[in-house]
């Protein structure tokens, strides 16, 4: 009796190996494949420039153009990205706060409704933690569909000095005027 009870348990633990591994190729292989779920737009913020040890907010606007309520079921932070900064608070509070990343992101699961032709805002309040270039994106997934996000790029310049930060800064508004008279 023992003999097939584990014969079972080993059985039903190798299915369920094997459906990780057919998830994790899956992903693999459709990359940035997803399709954007129906309705759903998002855009993502924070400032081009900061210094190490400065706070910092990365706020994602999710709006739903739908007239059905949807679910946030994650946002996600590229780990990219996430490398130059520590998310010490997220508002509204996720279900579940990442211990490491989870398939290149940091993964923070929500059931936040969107309401019928509604927005929710996810902040991340963040302390910046290293100095560098740091790019990447925020995923956004909507009513548990893992294939289906959206995405919005994100690029944070962290200086640790003065100097460089005064350059930074001067360097993202020629940009911004370069890309206006050009516009």
């Amino acid at each position: 009796m023992l003999t097939i009870l584990l014969w079972i348990v080993g059985v039903i633990g190798g299915l369920f190996v094997a459906y990780l591994a057919v998830m994790l190729v899956w992903t693999t292989v459709t990359g940035r494949r997803g399709r954007t779920p129906e309705g759903i737009t998002a855009t993502a913020s924070a400032p081009s420039t900061c210094r190490v040890g400065e706070k910092f907010v990365i706020e994602v606007t999710i709006t739903n153009a739908l007239d059905k309520e949807r679910v946030l079921s994650s946002t996600d932070l590229e780990k990219g990205l996430a490398a130059g900064f520590k998310v010490e608070s997220v508002d509204p509070k996720p279900e579940s706060v990442p211990t490491g990343p989870l398939l290149n992101m940091w993964v923070y699961s929500m059931k936040q409704v969107i309401p019928p032709s509604g927005t929710v805002v996810v902040r991340f309040h963040c302390r910046c933690v290293q100095a560098g270039e740091f790019n990447g994106n925020v995923a956004v997934y909507v009513d548990n569909r893992h294939f289906q996000w959206v995405e919005c790029p994100l690029r944070l310049d962290a200086v640790d000095n003065d100097v460089d930060w005064m350059k930074s800064k001067l360097e993202g508004h020629l940009d911004a005027a370069a890309r206006r008279n050009n516009g």
